[in-house]
């Protein structure tokens, strides 16, 4: 990739990542809603970002678990021209029966996981992966499988920076 490209894009997501994060003054009850969504992006962001970082996809049911809202909304952030839409992507895991999310590329998983961290170490990461294990509470398959990719099958990788 051209510098000059991936400096823009890098701008790009940084500037977007900052903005949802910094939307609090709402009015009306729709600004409030929209703020409600962005903060739900943003975690919505590191999250999966830090999955990504770990090779390791993150099934629906334990993401809008962590995030603390019900599987609509989640669908309006995802939709087209939504804050979520473009950066992350879905597919589908037949082993596990479920839908699992990524970052759209290596670019965009360096990007925000930089914001994650607040450039300095892996602080950010670390909080992350607590959300994440902690929303795991039910005794599911999935949320099992999930515990299990994290600690046991992404060790190797944990172990880099933990």
């Amino acid at each position: 990739m051209v510098p000059e490209t991936r400096f823009q894009l890098s701008e790009s997501l940084r500037d977007e990542y900052c903005r949802l994060g910094d939307v609090k003054d709402a009015v009306a009850s729709v600004a409030q809603l929209a703020a409600v969504n962005s903060a739900a992006a943003r975690k919505a962001y590191e999250f999966v970002t830090v999955t990504s970082h770990l090779d390791v996809g993150l099934p629906i049911e334990v993401l809008v678990r962590a995030l603390g809202i019900n599987y609509q909304e989640w669908i309006e952030l995802t939709s087209n021209g939504r804050p979520l839409w473009g950066l992350l992507y879905a597919e589908e895991d037949n082993d596990r029966g479920t839908i699992v999310y990524h970052t759209r590329n290596e670019v965009v998983t360096n990007i925000l996981l930089e914001l994650v961290n607040g450039g300095s170490g892996h602080i950010g990461e670390v909080r992350v992966l607590r959300e994440l294990l902690k929303a795991c509470d039910i005794g599911s398959m999935v949320y099992r499988g999930f515990v299990l990719d994290i600690l046991v099958r992404a060790r190797n990788r944990l172990e880099k920076f933990l």
